[in-house]
């Protein structure tokens, strides 16, 4: 097998700062954030809606 891609790479000062950025802890944590945003959304989704959710909507 070929090594990874990273050992390949020859950093170049902007690919060692996009390297940085990418591992670096607020970057993991917004990706995290968002990840469980959709997550969230999804879930709500497409969850069927609630007999008392439908009477309340029809009534609006």
């Amino acid at each position: 097998m070929t090594n990874s891609i990273f050992e390949k790479m020859v950093l170049t000062k902007e690919n060692e700062e996009a390297l940085e950025y990418a591992t670096s802890k607020e970057y993991l944590k917004r990706v995290k954030a968002s990840e469980a945003k959709r997550a969230k959304h999804k879930s709500i989704i497409h969850k069927p809606l609630s007999k008392e959710v439908q009477k309340a909507l029809l009534a609006l």
